[in-house]
């Protein structure tokens, strides 16, 4: 996020976006379609849209709670029904072997002494 706003991404998109917001309601609609369009991680989601829309939603007199409201209902349902979402990455099983001592996947527990042997 520090990256955005340092490139200047954030100040951007929210110049751009208070030109073509007119209103109150066209802001609260903006949050939420750009909720769901950065679906890449729920704290990820939070962190953007609230840095992006901040600006834009002060402008218009939309309180701050009612912002965070519609990014946090729109953060984690959006993240979860994701084609890919990040937090499958980490947890997928490996494709290829690893190291001297491949594991079974999923791995047992409690480990057995047959688990790590080599193959």
């Amino acid at each position: 996020m520090a990256v955005v706003n340092k490139a200047g991404g954030s100040r951007a998109y929210g110049q751009w976006a208070t030109r073509k917001i007119r209103n109150k309601r066209a802001a609260e609609l903006a949050t939420s379609v750009l909720g769901v369009l950065i679906f890449i991680d729920d704290y990820f989601n939070c962190l953007t849209v609230g840095t992006v829309m901040k600006p834009v939603t002060d402008k218009y007199r939309m309180s701050r709670a009612k912002l965070a409201y519609i990014i946090d209902t729109t953060a984690a349902p959006v993240c979860i029904i994701a084609p890919f979402p990040a937090g499958l990455l980490p947890s997928a099983p490996p494709c290829t072997k690893q190291g001297p001592f491949p594991m079974k996947w999923p791995p047992s527990w409690p480990p057995s002494p047959t688990t790590c042997t080599p193959s």
